[in-house]
């Protein structure tokens, strides 16, 4: 998926020649095994620190290094599609789904804080959100406590020993870029039909799309890392757009957790009702903000002056 530096377009590489031009130009840098070897230590680090003390600080680190691997997995998953792939998904899930329902709890009760001053009703509500933070960092501290770092640091080692010997050449290389950017030829349409659907406004369309287009960034920053150059600033474009979709579903899941207090909790939920609809109206202003901004970048002009009518070409 291509972004164009002065664009939030999302372009099929499929479609623009940049990137085919500049694979013929570069092969792939011999260096693929000692990122596979970085991602790996990265990994097993976040998962050590997390371990001595799950802030939400640490806790984000493990989801983000989870999610870089998972990228690879996907960007490499020509090298070895059967044992490799199902056993690294394996050992990554398992504490990743406990740390992600802890960090969602840590990011609303963020936001129930910054509304405590105009909203001191919401007070038995927060003390209720700690109440399951603790729990659910305990499950999260126990899933890490059990995951398997060096299984796979061990799995990764394996891979990155395969990797040396497909680009011992630069024939290899060469061929191993091709399979890269078929990867994320695949990964640009998936985010593309997804981006397309989330147009609709719909809050769980925003969100898959936002899932989407992070695992495309992710992996456009890891081949870019390997010297396979894409259009200018397009992971940092994308980066963008994951923000604005990001506040959209902070704010889905405050509200989705005030409805479930509420019909828990009637008496005390009923003193919510002007807090969940102010949370409501501000998604619903970012929703349209985000709208906004997408139907500007349809129809923004393309260098040279030339327009394009749609968004989809």
């Amino acid at each position: 998926m291509v972004t164009r530096a002065r664009s939030r377009r999302i372009e099929s590489p499929t479609s623009n020649r940049r990137l085919g031009a500049t694979q013929a130009k570069t092969v792939l840098q011999p260096q693929l095994s000692r990122l596979v070897s970085e991602q790996s230590e990265r990994y097993v680090r976040a998962v050590a620190t997390a371990r001595q003390r799950p802030g939400r600080g640490a806790v984000h680190a493990v989801r983000v290094a989870t999610r870089r691997l998972l990228a690879m997995r996907e960007l490499l998953r020509f090298v070895d599609a059967t044992t490799y792939n199902s056993k690294l998904e394996r050992y990554l899930s398992a504490p990743f789904r406990p740390c992600g329902r802890l960090r969602d709890l840590q990011v609303i009760q963020r936001h129930i804080r910054a509304l405590l001053p105009r909203y001191p009703e919401a007070q038995e509500f927060l003390r209720a959100l700690k109440r399951r933070e603790r729990k659910a960092r305990t499950r999260a501290t126990q899933a890490l406590d059990e995951a398997h770092p060096r299984r796979i640091a061990r799995l990764l080692a394996i891979l990155a020993t395969k990797l040396d010997e497909l680009t011992a050449d630069r024939a290899g290389r060469n061929r191993v870029a091709r399979q890269v950017e078929r990867q994320i030829g695949a990964a640009s349409r998936a985010a593309k039909a997804a981006h397309r659907r989330a147009n609709t406004g719909d809050p769980d369309l925003i969100h898959r799309a936002r899932l989407a287009l992070k695992a495309h960034r992710y992996m456009v920053e890891l081949a870019e890392s390997l010297g396979l150059h894409f259009v200018a600033s397009e992971a940092e474009s994308l980066s963008r757009v994951q923000v604005e979709m990001g506040e959209i579903t902070d704010r889905t899941m405050l509200l989705r957790a005030l409805d479930a207090y509420r019909d828990k909790h009637p008496r005390a939920g009923a003193r919510m009702v002007h807090l969940s609809a102010s949370v409501e109206r501000e998604r619903n202003k970012l929703i349209t903000r985000y709208l906004a901004s997408e139907r500007r970048a349809a129809v923004r002009p393309k260098p040279g002056g030339s327009h394009r009518s749609g968004r989809d070409t």
